[in-house]
């Protein structure tokens, strides 16, 4: 379906919902493959694009190493004039979304944390993956896992002290919020760059307010969409 481009196309992406190669091709050609695969025709000479980038950007009150490369990235190559496939143009400005759309001065801080610990994780037996090595370190495992403390006696380190994982915070919500406050403020088009399911709520609820929304995924989906009585389709098309 083709559509007519009156206001602002607005793509939000998701970047830790990117696979390396899309991160890999750089933010330039990420925003002209995405525009590229959307049919529409202008009303004026240049359509415009806010290409907003989402993610964990603070630890604290503290910009992220990532942070900076992607702010980089973004201050080197925006904003550009991108001529699609079929001759039409389109001026992209890019933006780290730090902050709400609707409040940009206002920063999220501490979207970027580091969670202490492994919940919900359980180490098979040994004899049960089949290993019957005396040096098998395996049931050390097990124990560090039970006793959440290092298995060696005496020794006072605290399992959370010496695993983590990253986790960003606010973020999708955050996502979410732009995608409605887009929805209502007059652009043409919405762009969500994720495969992440946790979208399709406000997916919907931006289609409910008859604006069109055009979901990238990132991987290939290979499962049924949850579908909303009385609204069409998601539209869907593969980076």
């Amino acid at each position: 379906m083709t559509i007519t481009i009156n206001g602002p196309v607005i793509v939000l992406v998701d970047y830790d919902n990117l696979s390396p190669v899309q991160k890999e091709i750089g933010l330039v050609n990420l925003a002209h493959k995405v525009l590229s695969k959307i049919e529409f025709e202008l009303i004026n000479e240049i359509a415009l694009c806010d290409f907003r980038i989402y993610g964990g950007w603070y630890e604290d009150n503290t910009i992220t190493r990532l942070a900076e490369q992607v702010l980089e990235e973004i201050n080197g190559n925006f904003p550009t004039l991108s001529i699609l496939d079929n001759g039409l143009r389109v001026r992209i400005n890019a933006d780290l979304a730090k902050g709400l759309m609707e409040a940009p001065m206002r920063d999220l801080f501490n979207t970027y944390r580091k969670k202490q610990g492994a919940s919900n994780i359980r180490i098979a037996k040994k004899e049960e993956v089949g290993c019957d090595a005396d040096s098998c370190l395996i049931p050390a495992l097990r124990k560090m896992f039970k006793k959440q403390k290092c298995p060696v006696n005496n020794c006072a380190i605290e399992f959370r002290n010496i695993v983590y994982r990253d986790e960003q915070k606010l973020v999708d919500t955050m996502l979410s919020c732009d995608l409605i406050y887009a929805a209502e403020a007059g652009c043409s088009v919405i762009a969500v760059v994720s495969s992440d399911d946790d979208f399709l709520p406000p997916i919907y609820a931006a289609m409910n307010r008859n604006v069109q929304v055009i979901r990238f995924l990132t991987t290939p989906n290979t499962h049924k969409l949850v579908s909303f009585a009385g609204l069409p389709a998601i539209s869907e098309k593969e980076i």
